[in-house]
């Protein structure tokens, strides 16, 4: 569920009912690659009141402090998968972190870049988001194993305005993390894990 249009129940308890009962079926069925939705609303974006950003650009070691349910259900559906492959050492599970999944970029631009600021102007593309799960049920380069976080987001934001312009507007207290930067409209997120072990590469922006 993507959306918490009911903030006290629906958006937690689907999300994390539906991911247990999947993941426990599957392992009961002998079936043991498994990719799931997981967000990057794990780390507090989009509906939290407090935002906790450590450093730019975020990728899998930042730290998950959600304070509202939504991105709660999803570190508690990622928390069930670490879980299930302790328990079925064979299964081997993706939990692939989307961002705003739109068919084109030129769906997620705002006029306005405030409007999209808690969510630092990140989306991905469709068909490269369907390409991350085929990739992730179907690899088998044997470079991971387990359960494996991973961030899916376009490598650039969906804003015309240059990235170090936006993080001086509004997120300049928070640091650029040593050997990255926001030249151009490099997104915020970082998906090299995603590309070393998955072999996954955002299509080209639009």
């Amino acid at each position: 569920m993507r959306t918490p249009g009911d903030y006290v129940v629906a958006a937690h308890n689907t999300n994390v009912v539906i991911s247990w009962n999947v993941l426990r079926a599957a392992a009961e069925l002998g079936i043991n690659r498994i990719a799931q939705a997981s967000s990057v609303n794990v780390i507090p974006l989009v509906w939290t009141e407090r935002k906790d950003f450590e450093y730019f650009p975020l990728d899998e070691d930042h730290p998950c402090r959600p304070d509202e349910p939504y991105g709660l259900s999803k570190v508690i559906c990622e928390l069930q998968a670490d879980t299930i492959v302790r328990r079925y050492p064979s299964m081997r599970v993706a939990s692939l972190r989307l961002s705003w999944s739109l068919p084109r970029r030129a769906d997620a631009l705002r006029d306005d870049p405030e409007r999209r600021k808690n969510d630092l102007w990140g989306y991905v593309q469709e068909d490269s988001a369907a390409d991350a799960f085929l990739l992730a049920v179907t690899d088998e380069s044997g470079r991971w194993s387990g359960h494996e976080r991973f961030f899916i987001t376009a490598p650039d934001t969906a804003s015309e305005v240059p990235s170090l312009e936006l993080w001086e507007r509004y997120w300049k207290d928070v640091p650029i993390k040593e050997g990255n930067d926001l030249s151009g409209h490099k997104g915020f997120f970082d998906c090299s894990k995603a590309e070393r072990l998955l072999g996954w590469v955002h299509s080209n922006p639009e």
